[in-house]
């Protein structure tokens, strides 16, 4: 009876430390520096048709960054 209760515990353990995945295991995750002077609260996210991101925040703010891949993402205020 021992036993079985150690080997429970023993699966329920590895169950849930193999659940505890991160977003870097599913997602490519990249960081673009903004502009120091807009404080960035995302409330909406698109992808262009030229490959440009979309970034609308909580105040209302609409930004373009072009090339978000590479080395020099480019930020500009559209709205």
């Amino acid at each position: 009876m021992k036993k079985s209760i150690i080997l429970f515990f023993s699966i329920v353990l590895v169950i849930i430390g193999n659940a505890q995945n991160k977003e870097q295991d599913y997602y490519a995750i990249l960081e673009v520096v903004m502009p120091s002077d807009v404080m960035l609260e995302v409330g909406g996210l698109t992808t262009l048709p030229n490959g440009s991101v979309g970034v609308s925040t909580r105040r209302g703010e609409i930004f373009i960054v072009e090339n978000p891949t590479g080395a020099a993402p480019v930020v500009r205020k559209f709205a």
